[in-house]
C-alpha cells in the first residue's frame, strides 16, 4: 500500500487554508492516485478510463477540500470511496448517453443488416415510383378528342403529353 495507513489531518489542513497547498497537493496525489485509480479498476473501468475518472475524483476533491471537514472518527479513505463510486456512477450515466445519442454497435448492426437494408431499398424505390408517377400525371394532362372510330361514331377519349 502506498503511503500511510491513516490520513495526516495537518494534510488535510494544509489543502483547506491553502498555507502550501501546491505542496500539500502534491503529497496527497502522491498517497491517494494509485488508491482512486485501484477502486476504479474494482469497478471494471478499463486502465484510460480508470486514468479519466481517477483524475475526475482527485480534482472533485481539491475543487472541495475548502469545505471538506475532517473527522478523525471515520476514515478519509471512506469519505474518499465515495467520490469515487459517485465519479463512476456519473461516468457510467455519461456513456449510457452517448450510446443513445450515438447508437452503439448493436443498433448498428441492426441498421447495416441485410434485411433492414433491403427494406430500406424497396422503400426507397417504392417512394420513387410514386415521385415519378406524380410527375406523369403532372405533366400528361388529359384531353378529350373527338375522332371516330373506324367501328363506331362514338368519340374516343385520348390523353396529351407534351413533347409527344
Amino acid at each position: 500500500m502506498t503511503g500511510p495507513s491513516t490520513t495526516s489531518p495537518s494534510l488535510l489542513a494544509s489543502l483547506a487554508d491553502g498555507s502550501g497547498r501546491e505542496k500539500a497537493w502534491a503529497e496527497f496525489v502522491r498517497i491517494y492516485s494509485p488508491h482512486v485509480l485501484r477502486w476504479c479498476r474494482r469497478y471494471g473501468l478499463q486502465e484510460s478510463d480508470a486514468a479519466d475518472v481517477a483524475e475526475d475524483v482527485l480534482l472533485r476533491f481539491f475543487d472541495s477540500a475548502a469545505d471538506f471537514e475532517y473527522d478523525p472518527r471515520k476514515t478519509f479513505r471512506g469519505s474518499l470511496r465515495r467520490i469515487v463510486t459517485s465519479a463512476v456512477s456519473d461516468w457510467g450515466d455519461r456513456r449510457r448517453a452517448d450510446r443513445l445519442a450515438t447508437g452503439d454497435s448493436a443498433v448498428q448492426d441492426q441498421l447495416f443488416s441485410q434485411p433492414a437494408r433491403e427494406d430500406l431499398l424497396a422503400r426507397l424505390e417504392a417512394a420513387y415510383d410514386t415521385e415519378l408517377l406524380s410527375l406523369a400525371m403532372r405533366r400528361c394532362s388529359p384531353a378529350s378528342t373527338t375522332r371516330a372510330s373506324s367501328a363506331s361514331s362514338t368519340p374516343a377519349r385520348s390523353t396529351t403529353c407534351p413533347g409527344r
